[in-house]
């Protein structure tokens, strides 16, 4: 019996001396027990099995030899109590789905010492957001360049008809005055020919030849005159025909340009709009994941569900990955958008400050740029309709 007593206090640490708890799981992350410590603890066990063969029987031991026994396996007992908590979380990190340590990587922290998934999580949604957030003001500074830029079209296109009505006012103006003078030198022309006739007459009476011949050669003269300043009129008039239809071949550029920007500025807001429901559909799916999330953590903390906890988590980091895709293609696509816009202002710039024929090569890129405008409505309205968020 005494012998039985002996080692029962050796095994629990004595009947006088009380075994240790194990102390309870924090949440604050516990400083990382260096190496040297960990030796030291290794040493230590490796000490108190060398004591217990060294010493030998319980029976054979004193009071002192059973003392230092007791001590030695409550240290013993205190060094494996800390140490598995350590081991319990190492297994929950090394348990955790490859998609979900890449999300948490992308957008959180992961180490030995991190916090837990849940609020690794809230991270990377808050960063998901803040992404949004960024995209939403591009998208709004585009969209205010698309109103500056449809306000300088409206006003560099009136103030082409201004011009255009304007020089045609002018070339009226000198096409009037042109038939004046001419009226005016045909009038003299024959106020010369009368007088001509009477020269010719006075000296058909008279007998002069000569004088005659003059006068046939001064009309001559005359006529050739007349029939160049015709030539002149009409090359004037084609000018004025062509300089018109030049002006509404330009006219009908910019209206197609407007409406083109137009449709793209629609195009814009429509895919902001998807964006925005997009967010918000995905903050909704978070919370209820992020629920769903918590009820998993206490079902396993309680000892089940663990595998419900994976999928639903699984299933939060495809939801978060499929949603930074989307962002990333909005701020390209307006980027993009940006880049035109400018590229359609010194265009215009240029049209506008050139007075020569548009080419009809000019045209047939303007024809393509409305084909690719087309194509890219078609696209977008088809992908508006084929993508869809995935539920959680």
């Amino acid at each position: 019996m005494a012998g039985a007593g002996a080692a029962a206090r050796l095994r629990g640490g004595g009947a006088e001396v009380e075994a240790p708890k194990p102390p309870e799981a924090k949440k604050k992350k516990e400083p990382k027990e260096p190496k040297e410590s960990r030796k030291k603890h290794l040493k230590d066990s490796k000490d108190l099995k060398e004591v217990k063969d060294s010493w030998g029987k319980v029976d054979e031991l004193d009071d002192r030899q059973k003392h230092d026994m007791a001590l030695l396996g409550k240290q013993t007992d205190v060094l494996r109590s800390t140490r598995e908590p350590k081991k319990k979380r190492r297994s929950e990190k090394a348990q955790l789905d490859p998609s979900i340590r890449e999300i948490l990587e992308k957008y959180g922290e992961v180490g030995e010492g991190s916090e837990s998934p849940s609020l690794q999580m809230q991270q990377a949604l808050k960063e998901l957001a803040r992404q949004f957030a960024l995209m939403q003001e591009r998208a709004e500074a585009a969209e205010e360049a698309t109103a500056s830029v449809q306000a300088q079209l409206e006003t560099e296109s009136a103030s082409c008809q201004k011009l255009d009505q304007e020089r045609l006012l002018a070339m009226q103006r000198v096409e009037e005055l042109e038939l004046q003078a001419l009226d005016a030198q045909a009038k003299q022309a024959a106020q010369a020919a009368q007088a001509q006739a009477a020269q010719a007459k006075a000296c058909k009476e008279k007998g002069s030849f000569e004088a005659k011949e003059g006068r046939h050669r001064e009309l001559e003269a005359l006529l050739k005159e007349a029939i160049l300043r015709g030539a002149r009129l009409n090359r004037l008039q084609a000018a004025a025909a062509a300089a018109q239809g030049e002006a509404e071949r330009r006219a009908e550029l910019l209206q197609r340009q407007l409406a083109r920007l137009q449709r793209r500025a629609q195009r814009d807001k429509a895919q902001r709009l998807r964006l925005e429901a997009a967010l918000r559909g995905a903050e909704r799916r978070g919370d209820r994941a992020e629920a769903r999330l918590g009820e998993a953590l206490r079902a396993a903390a309680e000892g089940g569900a663990s595998k419900v906890l994976e999928a639903h988590v699984q299933h939060l980091a495809a939801a978060g990955t499929s949603l930074a895709a989307k962002v990333d293609e909005q701020a390209e696509i307006i980027d993009v958008l940006r880049s035109l816009l400018q590229d359609h202002k010194d265009f215009i710039r240029q049209q506008l400050g050139t007075e020569l024929a548009l080419p009809d090569r000019d045209a047939e890129e303007v024809d393509e740029a409305d084909q690719a405008d087309q194509a890219e409505e078609e696209e977008s309205a088809s992908s508006g309709e084929s993508e869809s968020v995935p539920k959680a």
